[in-house]
């Protein structure tokens, strides 16, 4: 039924949404205060709200798919500033008006109910109509790119297991019902649980410059995570773009101790060029970019050392 609703205009949906809430939040208001109803009055309601929601950014084209806290805010808003333009029109025109202002007060607060309650069960819904889970992820950084990329894993294959975060005043908390631990805590719940999967780790920190941080966070969780992916710094990512498609494998350059604008890429091309170089490890992330390096930079000869053949035959020469 959802996947129908995609070839209808959602701009009429929209609309037609606030008009069917509308109704149904002013019947339940009078039903229970018992006072005659007025289809003059609903509809002049209907037409101030329909108003500001064509006025104030775009309100009636909003996506009840990709609603967010900031979403709910702005109905909320739209909903307010037509309560407080028609309902002193009520008050001066209509008889009795307290038992108006109480009808109108009990409208607003069953319609905005409703709203925000309809919007959510939306979400919820298409949601379980996305693919199955099938691979777990831990996203490292319960900030504001923490939860866009949760919030864009909610449409694939990945379970955001796990929060890990270094701020205290987080751990032992949850966002959306899922945990915000900290580094201890996790390694200590993986060691306790065999059966607990991990497939992907994701370092959200877009303002972490600190490659010895980096490199810390990448040695302690790497034993405990088929892949690990990072987001880019913040002067490279993009924010009109899905940070999912912005992930990165973290790569040998974001491990070193110094920026890779600083190395004399000369001095290194002459003293690797024409010699016999042993790489341990070989067959691991940063292992296998030292043996390319080491190709890039026309050694002689790259012995490969690890304990995965398997590992080693990956490697592809790039040189």
């Amino acid at each position: 039924m959802i996947k129908q609703l995609k070839f209808l205009d959602k701009r009429i949906l929209g609309v037609f949404a606030l008009l069917m809430l509308s109704f149904f939040s002013y019947f339940s208001s009078v039903t229970i205060l018992d006072l005659p109803i007025h289809l003059n009055h609903l509809l002049f309601i209907v037409a101030l709200r329909t108003f500001f929601s064509y006025t104030i950014l775009n309100d009636y084209k909003l996506s009840w798919s990709l609603a967010t806290t900031r979403s709910f805010l702005l109905k909320t808003i739209i909903g307010v500033l037509a309560f407080i333009l028609y309902a002193p029109v009520f008050f001066t025109i209509f008889a009795h008006p307290h038992r108006i202002i109480n009808m109108l007060v009990l409208e607003l607060l069953f319609f905005l109910f409703f709203q925000n309650t309809t919007m959510c069960l939306y979400r919820h819904m298409l949601a379980r109509s996305n693919p199955k889970k099938k691979k777990n992820v831990v996203i490292f950084g319960a900030g504001r790119a923490g939860l866009k990329i949760m919030n864009e894993f909610e449409s694939s294959e990945y379970k955001v297991q796990n929060f890990i975060d270094d701020n205290t005043m987080l751990q032992q908390r949850s966002i959306d019902g899922i945990n915000v631990v900290s580094k201890a805590k996790f390694i200590s719940l993986v060691k306790s649980s065999k059966a607990l999967n991990n497939d992907l780790l994701v370092i959200a920190i877009p303002s972490l410059d600190d490659r010895r941080k980096i490199k810390s966070l990448y040695e302690e969780l790497n034993p405990y995570f088929k892949e690990i992916k990072i987001l880019p710094s913040i002067d490279k990512i993009l924010q009109n773009k899905s940070f999912f498609t912005q992930l990165k494998e973290v790569d040998v350059k974001d491990l070193l101790a110094r920026n890779p604008k600083d190395l004399d890429e000369e001095q290194i091309g002459s003293f690797i060029k024409g010699k016999t170089v042993l790489v341990t490890g070989a067959g691991g992330s940063i292992g296998s970019e030292i043996c390319q390096q080491c190709c890039n930079y026309d050694a002689g000869q790259v012995i490969m050392v690890d304990h995965s053949e398997y590992n080693l035959y990956t490697i592809k020469r790039t040189a």
